[in-house]
């Protein structure tokens, strides 16, 4: 079965026992937190992946370490190694934080600029994608030299490419399918 649908189950099971304890915002955290942590440390992604180790080791070793954690977000992560499910924590954090997102009305964007955008420059795009959108939008930004100018706007799934670079491409292809249509 694939870890996203079995990942699907637990978020919603977690998200719901945490909106009825009313934790919601901590467990975010703390998710999002294990998510950091999962991306930037190669021992944590071993121990989860580890075959050797049982669930109660491994489910020792993840309380002491993070005993600053909810109960609930510990009690999840126990029936996920209990389960032998590891493999989906990562799925799980990250559904729960959009499912937290989606159910506050919240909109995550992205924009990849060529350079730094200005705070003034940012907040101008927060207000015109807030009239858009009609949510509150949350902004990360990336910079990406190779963009040359413009930027990439990434709501969700969708993606506006209005940089430098793609207008420079689609010029490209364009001369080149005009030059096979005069060789012709």
């Amino acid at each position: 079965m694939n870890e996203a649908l079995i990942a699907g189950r637990y978020t919603r099971a977690l998200f719901a026992l945490a909106e009825e304890r009313k934790v919601v915002d901590e467990i975010k955290s703390d998710l999002e937190y294990l998510y950091g942590v999962y991306q930037q440390s190669e021992p944590f992604r071993l121990l989860l992946e580890n075959p050797v180790l049982k669930p109660t080791q491994k489910n020792s070793i993840f309380r002491q370490v993070f005993a600053q954690l909810n109960p609930l977000t510990l009690s999840t992560i126990e029936l996920i190694f209990k389960n032998r499910r590891e493999e989906i924590l990562p799925f799980v954090a990250l559904d729960f934080i959009e499912k937290y997102y989606q159910s506050r009305n919240i909109d995550r964007v992205t924009v990849k600029t060529a350079v730094p955008l200005s705070s003034t420059n940012l907040e101008r795009i927060r207000q015109l994608l807030v009239e858009k959108l009609g949510n509150e939008v949350i902004i990360s930004t990336e910079e990406d030299p190779s963009l040359i100018g413009g930027f990439i706007l990434r709501i969700s799934d969708k993606e506006v490419d209005a940089s430098v670079r793609r207008r420079l491409k689609k010029m490209q292809q364009q001369l080149i399918e005009t030059q096979v249509k005069i060789k012709h």
